[in-house]
């Protein structure tokens, strides 16, 4: 819809009215762009009512060494705990001093790239691409990896018993439990090629009623190429398990299976997986045991053609997202199921199926969920997962229809990162930031795929991660500082990044008012701006005909509201109405065909925001060319 026009306000005149605005449209021309949207709209973002006004501004609150490759928050008992993984190091960060904060080295010597995180069972755990890390409130270190047993009930000769648990993936080691028949004294392991690490040895002793430790040299010998342990003195026959032999056996690349994963996701409250160091497989944990990872608790997901990105929650299913193909499934679903062995054990069990096919995610940073919908972002925009109502089958539906044709343009798009903040789902890449808007919606013509997001689209936000803490957002920058967002100020000194003015504007189409065959003339004090409210506030309009090559200013002017909290007696004023402002424009614009409205604020601290424009102009002859 083109900017609504009235008849003759005035004999031989005509109005027409821009209102209603609620974001940019980057998918068409700008002459076809409708009147309630922008073909370049600048660090705005949708207020309270929907209308737009100038973003929030950013600070620095601190600066550290390295790219910020990760921002992490977690509550331990009643405290916050603040983590940065930069450049080779993570900190704990002290969030209270500012410049003077007083930060905690908690591990160097790390993978200097994108890490992640999740929380389980009163810890937080650190991916780093190359370490998997743990924080307990106190200090970080390596998953400490659980010992399993892996066989139970065995001969000294290695025949009988049955496996209990599998080997662990973080750990080389390994308990084999024996039943001692009082004359073996060499006892064959399950595995062999062990490890130079001393192997442990535990015999019961039935006359104290304990187990004794045996030291290797001193009570037994070790094999270690044909996996054997040979006592001194044979242990005695027994009817029970009577003797736990402790190994290690490294297996080349099994534990970097974990610790170079990039992406990992805590499943019903229970269960780890894994993903990203392993072509379309993933690892998972056994149940509540964030150190175990068992050798056989792996899934290969769909084709190994394109690798699995991340991990996103879809009712109860786990969403598996991998990246495009225009053969394989991108999207699979997981669920679990509980079920009695014969025994009674209670066993859990995995299923999954493919869903979707075609449109895969780019990043495991670009995952996210808008309000209640998951959304990645693909090489064709930021896209949700839905379910069909009548068929319960899942599909995608893009959401970003509006700014995808500079979102998709992006260099480097790989690298974007995201997060949803106050309603919106924010992309951010080479410092553009490209807001979809919740709760602004619209059903554009041709959009099959049900409603889109409105948009905004911000600059100088030079983000590499984010951290959404309630209201607050903070994020990293590839320089090493920690910012925040300006939310917490009340005050016009929000509206400034790190000092410097913000630019927000907002323009009209390129409109011929339904008229492109004819000329038209801009009626001087029959055009005006109606801007919203601030203490300080200011604007400059420029306008734009087919003539032009830039946009041309013709107006500027100063909108301050008395307020005894913030006087500047260099533009003092007496006005203390709080009401919308009017800027009515003195100029006259001759013969054109086709006129475009720029308006905008370039000053520090200074609040903006947009209502209405007003044009009035007369329809002149034929146009000659």
């Amino acid at each position: 819809m083109k900017a609504f026009s009235t008849g003759s306000a005035v004999a031989g005149q005509r109005v027409s009215t821009y209102t209603s605005f609620v974001g940019v449209d980057f998918s068409t021309d700008p002459m076809l762009v409708d009147q309630s949207h922008s073909p370049y709209a600048l660090n705005l973002m949708a207020d309270e009512g929907g209308m737009p006004e100038k973003r929030p501004g950013w600070r620095t609150l601190q600066r550290m060494e390295g790219r910020i490759n990760g921002l992490f928050r977690c509550e331990m008992g009643d405290k916050e705990h603040y983590l940065c993984h930069a450049g080779t190091k993570i900190w704990k960060l002290d969030m209270t001093g500012g410049v003077t904060a007083q930060n905690l080295l908690l591990r160097d010597g790390l993978c200097d790239g994108p890490s992640h995180s999740f929380y389980m069972m009163g810890r937080l755990y650190i991916l780093t691409g190359s370490e998997y890390l743990e924080y307990d409130g106190e200090t970080l270190g390596p998953v400490e990896g659980y010992v399993p047993t892996l066989q139970i009930n065995r001969n000294p000769d290695g025949t009988g018993g049955s496996e209990l648990e599998k080997a662990n993936l973080i750990s080389p080691w390994g308990i084999e439990e024996f039943i001692g028949n009082g004359s073996g004294r060499t006892f064959q392991l399950c595995r062999k090629g062990l490890d130079a690490d001393p192997v442990e040895c535990q015999v019961y002793n039935s006359t104290t009623a304990a187990w004794e430790t045996k030291t290797e040299g001193n009570d037994f010998t070790v094999d270690r190429t044909a996996g054997t342990v040979t006592f001194k003195t044979a242990p005695a026959a027994s009817e029970l398990v009577n003797v736990k032999i402790t190994a290690a056996k490294t297996v080349e690349g099994s534990r970097e299976k974990i610790t170079g994963a990039k992406n990992g996701v805590v499943f019903n409250d229970g269960t780890i997986f894994v993903c990203g160091s392993v072509k379309g497989i993933d690892f998972r944990s056994g149940y509540r045991q964030p150190n175990y990872f068992p050798e056989n608790g792996y899934d290969r997901v769909g084709s190994d053609e394109n690798d699995i990105v991340g991990y996103c929650r879809i009712g109860e299913y786990l969403g598996i997202i991998k990246e495009s193909s225009e053969q394989d499934s991108t999207v699979f679903l997981r669920w679990q199921e509980s079920d009695k062995d014969v025994e009674g054990n209670l066993l859990t069990m995995f299923h999954k199926k493919p869903g979707i096919v075609g449109i895969g995610a780019l990043s495991s940073a670009a995952i996210g969920v808008l309000v209640d919908e998951p959304v990645f972002l693909s090489r064709r925009g930021v896209y949700s997962i839905t379910s069909n109502a009548i068929t319960s089958e899942r599909t995608v539906q893009n959401r970003s229809l509006y700014c995808d044709n500079r979102l998709t343009n992006e260099p480097g798009l790989e690298k974007a990162c995201t997060v949803e903040w106050d309603g919106r789902f924010l992309v951010c890449v080479n410092s553009h930031c490209y807001v979809l808007e919740s709760r602004r919606k619209s059903y554009p013509n041709g959009s099959s795929n049900g409603y889109v997001c409105e948009c905004y689209y911000w600059e100088n936000i030079p983000a590499v991660c984010f951290l959404a803490v309630g209201d607050a957002l903070y994020f990293g920058t590839g320089d090493g500082r920690i910012c925040r967002f300006n939310t917490d100020i009340e005050t016009l000194d929000r509206y400034n990044d790190d000092g410097e003015a913000i630019t927000a504007v907002w323009s009209t189409c390129m409109d011929d008012d339904g008229y492109p065959h004819r000329l038209k003339t801009m009626i001087r004090r029959g055009c005006a701006v109606t801007l919203k409210p601030f203490t300080r506030s200011g604007v400059a309009v420029s306008i734009r005909t087919e003539k032009d090559t830039a946009p041309r200013e013709i107006c500027r002017s100063t909108l301050d509201i008395f307020s005894w909290e913030d006087i500047d007696f260099s533009r003092f004023t007496f006005n203390a109405n709080d009401a919308a402002r009017d800027v009515v424009l003195r100029h006259t614009e001759r013969r054109y065909k086709r006129l475009q409205f720029f308006v905008k604020n370039e000053a520090v601290n200074e609040g903006f925001g947009i209502y209405k424009i007003v044009k009035s102009y007369i329809v002149l002859g034929l146009a000659k060319k």
